[in-house]
């Protein structure tokens, strides 16, 4: 023991060097005055603090810095950092919002003036010199726009799987969320504007589409279906009030067939109608302007959407396929909810990362959107689907029979013999239920469609298709951005390949550049890594013919 000298106004007390945690517990301090006690190490060790800061900031600094430049120094503060700031935009949101106001702008002259300076080129080619190895053929590339475009190009993916990670439990929410990465198709909840596609069969020989028929198909579908963005629609949907159309985005197609007449057998589609509550109602004047879509019930859209007349290999016949959405109405709708989910939580840093857990006031009305902007879908898919099959027996004397009709990019509740009844949210993917799976559409087919010069593909999900969430891919992925087709392809060349192949593009030839066959994976690859899992199988190989997108 050894005596420790006091300070005016506190009681000496004896410091014993073998003391363990357990001893110094104020239930078994052995010393009179034990509360004075502790309360002397306290106030002693902030005079020491205050008398010595000049002398320890330095060195308290010097370890703070040698702790961050460790793996788990840097995981420490960054997990520290994180939720101090959760809780400062949490408890003081008006405050945080102040703070940041204007900092783009800051941010943005400063990333200038860096930029500009010699420290700061001097790292910018730096980094734009660095050797990176591929990590599929070992390749050295110099650059980062460098490897990534040796892997676009060289081995034609455009994404890089990080780390695969199982959670552990599940939540009964709209979209599952996984914290601290920004994955797309988990983390964005808000998501609205449903696609789908529609597949349909003749009997009518490949070699009924000739050049000149194949032409006249094209010639006939545009005639009556409108395309590309913001179109209003040519069929007799286009004067809907919005009385009329709010009730067939609650009814679905089965109110379309009642109220305007049926002249599609749908009894090999997934669904006529996804429920909506009586009490919702459309955000009409919203941030999107839903009120936009009203008028575009039946047309194309732009983008990734098609009509293609295609030919079956293994049966010699011709078939069309169609890939559309909920056009401006959903986009709207999500748009809306997007500024919802933001105004509700202002940590979200991007708009498109909104959602709504089952505890948001608006996740109800979510809910509903969804359902409506499905329903909007269907119908439109449908009614294009009638001017189609007008359009095709007009050209080739026989009728069109529906394969299937799906939505995809949707969240819907299912039940999963693991986890019971979920949500579940696919984006960038379409069901694959087996036979045998516990729900009516088991079984279905899947409808995967290639570039407009490349092949499509039909498969029938395998039991396997359990441990991807009963889902594949819906369509074979990109490889190129728009932007990249635009600056890199010509469209002299372009154009070129589709006469050689044979393949009529809308009316006039002209190849939507940013869409073309080289923008997009191979399909019979994709296709393949699909049946290599055991997920499906293959039933039916289409080939292109003619195809019509919609142009800007």
């Amino acid at each position: 023991m050894g005596q420790i000298p006091s300070f005016p106004g506190q009681r000496t007390v004896i410091h014993h060097k073998n003391f363990t945690p357990d001893d110094c517990r104020p239930d078994n301090l052995q010393f009179m005055g034990d509360r004075d006690h502790i309360r002397y190490h306290h106030q002693n060790g902030r005079h020491n603090i205050a008398r010595h800061r000049d002398r320890l900031e330095p060195a308290r600094l010097a370890a703070l810095a040698r702790k961050a430049r460790t793996p788990e120094g840097r995981l420490y503060f960054a997990l520290r950092g994180t939720a101090n700031l959760e809780r400062y935009m949490r408890e003081r949101p008006e405050h945080f919002r102040q703070s940041v106001a204007g900092k783009g702008e800051r941010g943005k002259a400063f990333l200038l003036a860096y930029n500009q300076s010699e420290r700061g080129r001097a790292k910018s080619s730096e980094v734009a010199h660095l050797t990176h190895l591929c990590e599929s053929c070992g390749e050295s590339v110099v650059g980062g726009f460098g490897i990534n475009n040796h892997r676009r190009w060289r081995h034609g993916f455009n994404h890089k799987v990080a780390s695969v990670e199982v959670i552990d439990g599940h939540e009964d929410v709209y979209c599952l969320t996984v914290p601290e990465y920004g994955n797309f198709a988990l983390d964005a909840g808000v998501f609205v504007h449903n696609c789908g596609m529609m597949s349909a069969s003749s009997e009518v020989p490949v070699a009924a589409a000739t050049p000149q028929n194949r032409r006249r198909f094209n010639q006939e579908v545009t005639r009556r279906v409108a395309l590309g963005p913001g179109k209003v629609s040519r069929t007799r949907l286009k004067t809907l009030t919005q009385n009329q159309f709010e009730a067939i985005i609650r009814g679905g197609a089965a109110y379309y067939a009642q109220h305007y007449g049926e002249r599609v057998d749908r009894t090999r589609a997934e669904r006529d109608r996804l429920p909506v509550d009586d009490s919702w109602q459309p955000p009409w004047g919203g941030p999107g302007r839903p009120e936009r879509g009203i008028p575009q019930l039946g047309t194309l859209g732009g983008g990734n959407h098609f009509i293609e007349l295609q030919g079956n290999l293994g049966s010699d016949t011709l078939y069309v396929q169609l890939h559309s959405g909920s056009r401006g109405f959903g986009h709207g709708l999500a748009t809306n909810y997007f500024h919802l989910a933001k105004a509700e939580n202002p940590a979200i840093k991007a708009l498109d990362l909104g959602y709504f857990t089952p505890q948001s006031a608006h996740y109800r009305d979510y809910l509903n959107a969804v359902a409506a902007g499905g329903n909007f879908a269907i119908v439109n898919r449908l009614a294009m689907f009638e001017q189609i099959a007008i359009a095709f027996e007009e050209v080739f004397g026989k009728p069109l029979s529906l394969v299937y009709e799906i939505s995809h990019n949707l969240v819907q509740r299912e039940h999963h013999p693991e986890f019971g009844w979920v949500h579940v949210h696919r984006k960038g993917a379409t069901r694959a239920f087996p036979a045998g799976y516990d729900d009516p559409q088991a079984g279905h087919p899947i409808l995967i469609p290639g570039s407009n010069r490349d092949s499509s593909f039909i498969l029938r999900a395998a039991e396997h298709a359990q441990v991807s969430g009963y889902s594949v891919n819906h369509g074979s992925g990109r490889r190129m951005s728009r932007n990249a087709a635009k600056r890199g392809l010509k469209q002299d060349e372009v154009n070129a390949a589709y006469r050689d192949a044979g393949i009529i593009v809308n009316t006039d030839g002209v190849v939507p550049i940013d869409e073309s066959k080289d923008c997009y994976k191979s399909s019979r690859e994709v296709v393949e890594a699909v049946t290599r899992a055991g997920l499906a199988t293959i039933e039916h190989e289409l080939v292109p013919l003619a195809s019509i997108k919609g142009t800007e």
